[in-house]
């Protein structure tokens, strides 16, 4: 799932926001990403 942060921060921040409302059963597998990583690439 690394690509969704790939990119400028608005492009990562929507497709990671996009991802968890259509596929909100995957909310505790979004959990396990580290929010330290994904600010890192913003």
């Amino acid at each position: 799932m690394d690509g969704i942060l790939l990119g400028n921060c608005d492009t990562a921040f929507f497709s990671y926001v996009f991802i968890k409302a259509v596929f909100p059963h995957l909310r505790l597998f979004f959990l396990v990403i580290n929010i330290d990583k994904f600010i890192y690439y913003c």
